[in-house]
């Protein structure tokens, strides 16, 4: 029990000492792989019960010197942050965002998807939206996400600045080399603690100490699998550069102002902005007419049936409307008529009255 405990007490000791050295490794700090691997199989040593040795010869030191300038041209990778050295040693991850205007957008598409390919990139993402009755513009635009060697950035570029206007263009980059030296020392103290787990696990005789260390040693792995993944990240990206681009299809390029303009350019370039948007105005106008002479079509006939029901119901009611007037009309005369009629029967009746009436009446007395 003893033993696993100072086997236990070790390997805390261990993973201290691995983790201080892999976080402050630099040379300022004096770091040496050599010096930690001998302090380390010194704690390993006691903890285990074996005999410690004494590093502090003379002779030790001169091959602890041999060795770290044997390890440090491959682990100590701050040595490309020093003044001078070469620019493509650094970890650089460009990425380009631009918007783009084409005339011919199905050719424009299949030029850059033929340059990617034949630079030895690939197209990541790609989103095409065409023209819809119920959008509120008719052009079509894509979205497209290329991935390109890192050396033939320029080259991808600049096809794309010759066959299209540019709207905007943003380039970014962002400096990584501390973060990729960083990540394989981490790499380089966990293998290192690693080795000393397999080897503490070979001499273990506990089967509590044994379960202990793998259950570290599989925790050191998963970590290691984590860090290399990073570096794989990093180094794609180094390797591959992001072209952001979104294509807008048009029928005239937007005009770039060239700083400074005369009056007389500028009332040039107005002119021919008016006339180009007034001859586009009619030429839309022209168009969108004849893609709705359907509809129209369709509305003037419906006019056209509501009027004549309309006219019908008007002449209908205009008829039944004189024959109701001819009716008072007749039945007006017939009573003028009668009226006459009567007044003619009273004055024919009217002379026999008189007549009798002139008769002399005998006198009364």
């Amino acid at each position: 029990m003893k033993r696993s405990m100072k086997i236990l007490a070790g390997l805390l000791i261990v993973s201290f000492m691995l983790s201080a050295c892999g976080s402050s490794m630099s040379k300022e700090s004096g770091y040496s792989p050599a010096r930690e691997y001998y302090d380390d199989d010194y704690a390993l040593a006691e903890a285990a019960g074996a005999e410690a040795y004494d590093y502090s010869t003379d002779d030790v030191y001169a091959y602890d010197m041999e060795a770290e300038e044997a390890v440090e041209p491959e682990s100590a990778n701050a040595e490309i942050l020093e003044e001078g050295s070469p620019q493509s040693d650094r970890k650089l991850i460009k990425n380009v965002n631009m918007n783009v205007e084409t005339e011919e957008f199905d050719k424009f598409l299949i030029n850059i998807d033929h340059k990617v390919a034949s630079l030895g990139g690939y197209v990541e993402r790609s989103e095409i939206s065409g023209k819809s009755l119920y959008a509120d513009s008719s052009n079509r635009t894509a979205s497209i996400t290329a991935r390109v060697p890192n050396d033939k950035l320029d080259s991808f570029v600049n096809q794309i600045t010759e066959q299209s206007n540019i709207t905007n263009k943003t380039v970014s980059t962002e400096d990584v080399t501390l973060q990729y030296a960083d990540t394989q020392a981490h790499i380089e103290s966990l293998k290192t603690e690693q080795k000393r787990l397999n080897d503490l696990i070979e001499k273990a005789e506990d089967l509590d100490t044994i379960l202990t260390l793998e259950a570290r040693l599989t925790e050191v792995s998963y970590q290691i699998e984590s860090y290399e993944r990073q570096i794989r990240s990093m180094d794609n990206q180094v390797d591959y550069s992001t072209v952001y681009l979104y294509v807008e299809e048009v029928t005239h390029y937007t005009p770039v102002e060239k700083a400074p303009l005369s009056a007389g350019e500028r009332i040039s370039q107005g002119l021919k902005e008016n006339l180009y948007r007034i001859g586009h105005g009619f030429s839309e106008f022209g168009i969108n007419f004849v893609i709705a002479l359907p509809f129209i079509i369709l509305m003037l006939l419906i006019v056209g049936v509501i009027a004549l029901v309309i006219v019908l119901i008007v002449k209908s009611a205009s008829k039944k409307a004189a024959k109701n007037a001819e009716k008072r009309r007749q039945i007006y005369m017939q009573q003028q008529q009668m009226q006459q009629n009567a007044a003619k029967q009273q004055q024919v009746n009217k002379p026999a009255v008189t007549e009798k009436s002139g008769e002399e009446k005998p006198e009364q007395k």
